[in-house]
C-alpha cells in the first residue's frame, strides 16, 4: 500500500483506496521510544521541565458490545488490545513548553502553564520533531491504544474496568 499525506488529509492507496481527514490531536500525548530503565525520568527544554512517567504494558478490552446505539458504530465489536511498555508525559503540553520547543511566543490569552490547544496533527508532529532535535531523544505521539490504556490506569487500573479514567464516577 502507498500512504500519501496532503495538508489535513491522508490517502492510502492499495487494494482499497481510502481517504481520511486528519483531525486535531491532543498535543499532550507523546512518549519517548528511547530505551530507559523502568522508571520515571525528566527532560528539560530551556527552563521547562518535561516529566515522563513509565507505563508498564498490558492487555485490555477495547470497545464494548453492550454500549448505547449511537456508540456501536465506533465501539463494537469489543476486542483485546495489547500494548508494550511506554512512557507518557505526566502533564499536558503547556503553552510554556510549546513555546520553548517551537521558538514562539503565546498570545495574550495563552497562559504559560495552561494546556496548548487547537493543534493539528501536522503541528503536533512538527513539535515532536523539534523536541527530538532539542533533547536528542526519540519522542513520538502516543497511539490511540496507548492513550486509552494509560487513561484506564494502566496495568493496575484495567482489571477494575472503570467506566471513566480511574473511576466509575465522572465527577472524580
Amino acid at each position: 500500500d502507498t500512504i500519501r499525506f496532503k495538508r489535513n488529509e491522508m490517502l492510502i492507496e492499495g487494494d482499497q483506496t481510502k481517504k481520511y481527514k486528519i483531525a486535531d490531536v491532543d498535543s499532550a500525548t507523546f512518549t519517548d521510544n528511547t530505551i530507559h530503565p523502568k522508571g520515571d525520568f525528566s527532560d528539560t527544554v530551556g527552563k521547562v521541565v518535561i516529566e515522563m512517567v513509565y507505563v508498564e504494558g498490558g492487555t485490555y478490552t477495547r470497545g464494548c458490545d453492550d454500549c448505547a446505539e449511537q456508540d456501536k458504530k465506533y465501539e463494537t465489536p469489543s476486542h483485546q488490545v495489547t500494548v508494550s511498555d511506554f512512557f507518557i508525559c505526566k502533564y499536558e503540553v503547556t503553552n510554556e513548553l510549546w513555546n520553548a520547543v517551537m521558538g514562539t511566543t503565546s498570545n495574550f490569552w495563552e497562559k504559560g502553564k495552561a494546556p496548548k490547544i487547537g493543534v493539528s496533527w501536522f503541528e503536533a508532529n512538527d513539535f515532536i520533531c523539534k523536541l527530538n532535535e532539542k533533547t536528542g531523544r526519540t519522542y513520538r505521539l502516543l497511539t490511540d491504544a496507548e492513550w486509552e490504556f494509560a487513561a484506564r490506569g494502566g496495568k493496575k487500573g484495567v482489571p477494575l474496568n472503570h467506566k471513566y479514567a480511574g473511576s466509575d464516577d465522572a465527577d472524580e
